[in-house]
């Protein structure tokens, strides 16, 4: 097994074990607290009910770990205030044991300026829920959505952002923040519209980004690598490039004049992008130090700017470069100076948004079956869940084209 499959497969395997779980309803959208944690009832008392914080808290003390449910549709609006110790009782959900939550759909946010969650040990587990995080301006509080010190899962979610913050009164905004442990991304939408410093921050610890869009941002890198080890796999970066001299209204926020819009920043650590697309991005890859390390298979730049700025980056082949900026050596697999062609951002199934190469594109068919980590024998499945190949060989980029595709 190759390092970037078996890096995938180690951490997703991870917690699937049978386990008995205690589990809470979160039929109340106000922001209170438990009556009493560590009595097994998640109540924040008449007129509450049972609160997100309410539920989270039990959650904390309790000897099993927890499943938290939320109502589909609504919107769970954090803003207690942070308490002088810092604590599960106000500001941020702080979460110190196993802990699922299964939005259904739900919006969980906070008033401006409130981060939203913090993982200081044991694990959190979020599904199929809408992020929104709101930040005002001016404001010189750094806003993160998630700060990870342990064990982070996050799958189906959707996170929008109207971010308003411009330097120097914002020093740092980022989604996803891991310090250390481990992190998952799986099939979600990251759209956040205007951030400074990252959207997914990496400073240690492991991190794998897998069928996920991050598009419609700009930031100095839409993942942020300061150490640690990375893997991307069949992920699309989009729609992040500089359009205007104002702020203008994007799809999950506000875009406006700068000079960093790139997807991807390191500066240390080691990182593997396999079957991944980079296009109608200012920039797709920036390595800012030599000391960190980038290794890219199977996958297409087509860029603004250049595709690649600053020192290059290594090739395990098969890749689509429209420019030649982005890899060291002659890798006789790539395309270097390719005429890149994918199609808009749109719903091409799955549950994400992806681009597809047209038919005849370079990118169709290009990597022959047998390549470890691209196109093996056991059939990987493409960001939409579309089995590889569908065709002759295996698409260059995080889709595959399959007969049925316009």
């Amino acid at each position: 097994m190759s390092l970037a499959m078996g890096l995938l497969v180690s951490i997703a395997a991870a917690g699937t074990a049978c386990e008995v779980r205690l589990a809470f309803t979160a039929t109340s959208t106000v922001d209170t607290v438990d009556l009493a944690p560590g009595d097994g009832i998640c109540d924040a008392g008449p007129g509450s009910g049972c609160t997100l914080r309410a539920a989270v808290q039990e959650g904390n003390v309790s000897t099993a770990p927890v499943t938290i449910v939320l109502a589909a549709g609504q919107t769970y609006e954090l803003s207690l205030a942070e308490t002088p110790v810092d604590s599960d009782a106000g500001g941020d959900l702080d979460i110190d044991h196993d802990i699922e939550i299964d939005g259904q759909g739900a919006t969980i946010t906070s008033i401006p300026a409130y981060s939203l969650m913090e993982v200081r040990s044991g694990a959190l587990a979020l599904h199929d829920a809408r992020i929104l995080l709101n930040t005002a301006f001016p404001s010189s509080v750094e806003v993160y959505g998630i700060v990870n010190h342990s064990s982070l899962v996050v799958d189906r979610i959707v996170v929008d952002g109207m971010f308003l913050c411009f330097f120097p009164f914002c020093t740092r905004q980022q989604v996803i923040t891991q310090h250390g442990g481990n992190v998952v991304v799986r099939d979600s939408t990251f759209r956040p519209g205007w951030t400074v410093n990252a959207v997914v921050s990496i400073r240690a610890g492991t991190a794998i980004l897998q069928g996920s869009t991050f598009s419609h941002t700009v930031s100095d890198g839409l993942v942020n690598q300061s150490g640690g080890t990375v893997l991307i796999v069949d992920s699309t970066f989009s729609e992040s490039e500089v359009t205007a001299t104002s702020p203008v209204p994007r799809p999950g926020g506000w875009m406006t004049l700068t000079d960093s819009a790139v997807a991807v920043v390191q500066t240390d650590g080691s990182m593997l992008i396999r079957r991944s697309t980079f296009v109608h991005n200012k920039s797709a890859i920036r390595k800012d130090a030599p000391g960190g390390t980038i290794d890219v298979a199977g996958s297409v730049f087509d860029s603004i700017s250049d595709d690649c700025p600053g020192s290059a980056i290594a090739s395990s082949g098969y890749n689509a470069d429209s420019d030649g900026t982005c890899f060291t050596g002659a890798n006789p697999t790539d395309q270097p100076s390719a005429a890149v062609s994918v199609g808009v951002l749109a719903d091409n199934g799955g549950s994400t948004q992806t681009q597809l190469p047209p038919i005849g594109s370079l990118l169709v068919d290009a990597i022959p079956p047998g390549v470890a980590d691209l196109c093996p024998s056991a059939k990987p499945t493409d960001q939409r869940g579309q089995p590889r190949p569908a065709g002759a060989g295996c698409d260059i980029g995080a889709v595959e084209r399959v007969p049925s595709d316009p």
